[in-house]
């Protein structure tokens, strides 16, 4: 079982048993990249969708999609840093 879902089954959890978000996955960077997402829509078309704004691919370099990717590497989690 993942160390961070036993600590959260035997305690609610608090920041400090996740530790910080990665750099890429601070609201800054997130926001950044999806306004360069939706801004790209716009321009294509008179309808954008906000929904493919969100879930863009990673478009050279930018770091995408906008969605955390730290929610599926458990090496963001302090429960699991050595």
């Amino acid at each position: 079982m993942n160390p961070l879902l036993k600590t959260g089954a035997s305690k609610p959890l608090e920041s400090s048993d996740i530790g910080p978000p990665l750099p890429q996955d601070e609201a800054e960077a997130v926001h950044a990249r999806l306004k360069s997402h939706w801004d790209r829509l716009k321009a294509k078309s008179d309808k954008p969708s906000l929904g493919w704004a969100l879930v863009s691919p990673r478009q050279r370099g930018e770091g995408g999609p906008v969605r955390s990717e730290a929610t599926s590497r458990t090496s963001t989690c302090r429960a699991h840093r050595p």
